[in-house]
């Protein structure tokens, strides 16, 4: 590969995150191969246009793809499964800032309550400010695990090993 080449694949595959990652798996080496073809000769990045494009697209797939936000409410808030949007689901799960989105909520509710508790009238003791904490830490406790999330929300383990024959069990 030329070092022009290379350096236009990148700058398409980092305008093509803007799509979620599991189109993304199925997608991305197609439209590389359509943006490499239609680029000018000697590009090393897309043109502004496409590049807008490409991101408002992603965006907009993003957007179509989830969950209504009553869904959204239950399954962030609340822990309750989405069955209707299980490829969602996968890529929350799988996703760089999941222990953050699960951990980092909770910390959150605890801060915005505290505030509020401070600011409303009337005393307040240790012990009451020491259980907004407690309820926070509770995720921290916890420690939310993928693998705990996968079997709760997509009703599986991990994937099998490379060239196992079984499949991951289901619960019953």
């Amino acid at each position: 590969m030329t070092e022009q080449r290379e350096a236009f694949e990148r700058s398409a595959r980092w305008w093509l995150r803007a799509y979620p990652a599991r189109w993304r798996r199925f997608h991305e080496d197609e439209v590389l191969g359509l943006l490499e073809d239609l680029a000018p000769d000697g590009a090393r990045r897309l043109d502004r246009r496409t590049a807008w494009d490409l991101a408002r697209s992603g965006w907009a797939t993003r957007w179509r793809t989830r969950p209504d936000p009553v869904s959204w409410v239950m399954y962030r808030f609340f822990d309750l499964p989405i069955t209707s949007h299980a490829d969602w689901v996968s890529d929350d799960i799988e996703g760089r800032w999941y222990y953050l989105r699960h951990v980092g909520l909770a910390w959150v509710f605890v801060a915005i309550a505290v505030v509020a508790a401070v600011r409303s009238p009337g005393a307040h003791t240790f012990w009451q400010y020491l259980g907004f904490v407690a309820i926070g830490a509770v995720p921290v406790v916890a420690r939310p695990t993928r693998r705990r999330a996968r079997k709760w929300h997509l009703m599986q383990d991990e994937p099998p090993p490379a060239g196992s024959i079984w499949g991951p069990s289901k619960p019953y």
